[in-house]
């Protein structure tokens, strides 16, 4: 096991320094390779500009496949495929068949490449995070759909309380102290004492929804951020 110390580092460099801090989107784990001895995760997330990303790592490099809703322009001083013959990537472990693409590096919207390198994979990622911005446009949503949205999510997992399903950002932008005050609105929520359980959580989620609707830029990111869920949970149905 004298590679388990790295393979904990990769998954929380995914988790954690990709995913959490740069993109601001949730990763899954949707299938699973080995390589010196340790199981290892293969990872899926869409970023908020719609491309979807599919990758693993073997302690010798990232292979990635991107899926993008238009054509991109990868960096050829970070991406390459395999030597010799036409470059397409090989030894693709852990992928299902129709996660690998043909190599190419310009122009593309189905491709299979390797990284060699977490600084490497970074780079990259923040390159098209910055490059291939869209702008989130003004959805007119309103509090009773971003309630069915919060109930749906919480039925992933019973008996939690909202603050457990978003606390890490989301519940703390809507309870935040300073913005709570400037609002004239209760840092907590307080349900009254004659609902009942499930009437009290139903009066949870839609005062959670109307904070989260009270501010419109707020609003849309966290349906983008709702959507991005949803296609991992979509995506890891069909295997």
């Amino acid at each position: 096991m004298h590679y388990l110390k790295p393979a904990e580092h990769q998954a929380c460099f995914v988790r954690d320094e990709l995913c959490r801090d740069l993109l601001h989107v949730p990763v899954f784990v949707i299938s699973t390779h080995y390589s010196k001895s340790i199981k290892l995760p293969v990872y899926r997330f869409r970023m908020q500009n719609g491309i979807i990303v599919t990758m693993r790592e073997n302690f010798y490099g990232w292979v990635v496949s991107l899926k993008c809703p238009w054509e991109i322009n990868l960096p050829e001083d970070i991406v390459h495929g395999d030597a010799g013959g036409d470059g397409d990537v090989t030894n693709c472990e852990g992928f299902s068949d129709d996660w690998v693409y043909p190599y190419s590096a310009k122009k593309v919207r189905l491709t299979t490449f390797r990284v060699d390198d977490d600084y490497r994979l970074f780079a990259l990622f923040r390159e098209l995070d910055n490059k291939y911005k869209v702008l989130t446009p003004d959805r007119g949503l309103n509090e009773d759909l971003t309630a069915t949205i919060i109930r749906q999510q919480m039925e992933v997992v019973s008996d939690v309380d909202v603050n457990e399903v978003f606390s890490y950002v989301w519940y703390n932008f809507a309870y935040n102290y300073d913005w709570c005050k400037e609002n004239n609105l209760d840092t907590f929520f307080h349900a009254d004492k004659d609902l009942t359980d499930e009437e009290k959580k139903e009066a949870e989620i839609k005062d959670f929804a109307h904070r989260i609707c009270m501010d419109q830029e707020a609003a849309n990111a966290f349906h983008t951020t709702m959507e991005c869920l949803w296609i991992g949970r979509i995506e890891e149905k069909e295997l």
